[in-house]
């Protein structure tokens, strides 16, 4: 039996949001669902905030970036 471990995606922001926590030259974390992506920031040790858009609007925004595994 095979367990699957999620990988974490991250992203750079490289455009304004206008959306107050998320910076532009800031790395986050973030998810998709289908075509929305959800975005993590104000994170702390144990809560975060989402900021939901379409795939359109975050890669307007954002650029994956690879962080190496640990």
């Amino acid at each position: 039996r095979c367990i699957l471990k999620e990988k974490k995606q991250y992203c750079k922001c490289i455009a304004d949001t206008t959306v107050k926590g998320i910076n532009i030259g800031n790395i986050y974390e973030f998810y998709t669902v289908g075509n929305t992506y959800s975005v993590h920031y104000n994170e702390t040790d144990t809560t975060f905030e989402n900021c939901y858009g379409t795939k359109e609007w975050f890669n307007k925004h954002f650029a994956i970036i690879n962080i190496a595994s640990e």
